[in-house]
């Protein structure tokens, strides 16, 4: 990918570990590095701006942006995760979900247009295409179902079903990452997930209602799936990206467990978790969402 070389890319804020929205900025930096971008990551503040002479390409969260926003010029491109209104061609907000008018309601027109031209894209797996390998399946711990990811009040009741369900079939229920109701945190590092996914007897992404609703598609799941992880979800959405032997999805979590556990008994895990390592390789990389933000900036 040539497009932009000329310019120097800024990962802005959350550093990693620090915030669940850090994994997504940890894979944006190494695949800026990986197509051989000229890369930094840096935190919040004004004395990090570049000079405005520097032609630059920030990926940013619109949670705060004091400083970057409103010192934006036309030397700079700044793709920013929000819902900030756009003004002019060098700040792009951009959504990660599908059209979905549930969690931003437009009250004028102006704002309604503004979100139709809003990109809209999903988030990926942090591996790069080269390193993603099928590993079949172990078929050997048959006790641990593991949830590795952000958990909090949100999506406290779909977990809670999860850990019931494993009381009812007698299965160990593990939750590894950030819990912020309890002010629990367990630090999960990118180089060891993939292995922690593997080894359990099964791995979820589940998601709270909203998200759902939405048409929100976590990093979790296609993570999951670059590991050779059998991919299970509660979001109706992911029909759409992925066929019915590539994914398990169902709404309710106790179905969801079922129908996975009955793949693992009929030995039939690798078929999925094959196919679905292919689509995700050729086409939920984050080298692919660069080249759909770059898209409207032709």
């Amino acid at each position: 990918m040539q497009k932009l070389k000329d310019h120097t890319v800024c990962i802005w804020w959350y550093p990693y570990g620090a915030h669940t929205h850090s994994w997504i900025h940890f894979a944006f930096h190494r695949t800026f590095q990986h197509l051989g971008y000229d890369v930094t990551w840096v935190a919040n503040a004004r004395e990090n701006l570049p000079p405005k002479t520097q032609k630059t390409i920030f990926i940013s969260a619109a949670w705060d942006n004091s400083f970057l926003i409103p010192e934006q010029n036309p030397n700079w491109i700044i793709f920013d995760h929000g819902v900030s209104p756009r003004n002019g061609n060098q700040l792009i907000p951009f959504q990660v979900h599908s059209l979905s008018f549930a969690n931003y309601p437009p009250v004028t027109p102006e704002e309604y247009w503004n979100y139709i031209r809003m990109p809209k894209i999903f988030w990926a797996t942090d591996l790069l295409p080269h390193e993603m390998e099928f590993i079949p399946y172990h078929y050997q711990n048959t006790k641990d179902v593991r949830f590795i990811g952000s958990w909090w009040w949100d999506n406290w009741d779909a977990l809670e079903k999860a850990r019931v369900w494993c009381l009812l079939h007698g299965k160990n229920w593990q939750q590894e990452g950030k819990h912020v109701f309890l002010r629990y945190k367990k630090f999960v590092p990118e180089d060891v997930i993939g292995e922690r996914s593997r080894d359990a007897y099964l791995t979820l992404s589940i998601q709270w209602k909203p998200q759902c609703e939405t048409g929100y598609m976590p990093c979790r799941v296609f993570k999951n799936m670059s590991y050779s992880v059998l991919a299970l979800s509660n979001n109706l959405f992911l029909a759409n990206l992925f066929d019915e032997d590539e994914i398990v999805i169902d709404r309710h979590i106790p179905a969801l467990l079922d129908r996975a556990e009955k793949i693992v008994k009929d030995r039939r895990v690798d078929d999925y978790t094959r196919k679905a390592l292919e689509k995700v390789k050729n086409h939920h990389t984050y080298i692919n969402r660069i080249e759909e933000l770059f898209w409207y900036i032709e």
